[in-house]
């Protein structure tokens, strides 16, 4: 028996003895009942919402990272946190910090960032 359920922001089929029997679960998410709720949807990186259709921003959007570092995202089971991979010649969290004595001649800017 398929029925259907009201999941914001729209309905969603689901079997009403196996809600994953038909995966509801968009972009390679992964149905998973028995956790007290008729299913949920395990995202992949790069999804979000009930059903994986709506697309994560992260915490790389808008760019954290100063002086031209790169922002590299990673996923955990509760949140999504990140870290700056700095270019020569910067260091700190966001990589803010010019480090005394390094040659900064050879970079070509710091890609609207200011430090």
């Amino acid at each position: 028996m398929v029925v259907r359920t009201r999941r914001a922001p729209h309905w969603v089929p689901f079997n009403a003895c196996d809600p994953c029997a038909e995966n509801v679960c968009n972009n390679g998410g992964t149905c998973v009942t028995g956790t007290g709720t008729p299913f949920i949807c395990i995202c992949p990186d790069g999804f979000s919402g009930e059903t994986c259709n709506e697309t994560e921003t992260g915490p790389c959007s808008p760019n954290p990272c100063k002086n031209d570092g790169v922002c590299e995202s990673r996923r955990g089971d509760v949140f999504t946190d990140y870290v700056c991979r700095c270019q020569p010649g910067f260091e700190g969290i966001y990589c803010q910090t010019s480090v005394q004595g390094a040659d900064l001649t050879s970079l070509t800017g710091n890609g609207g960032n200011e430090a």
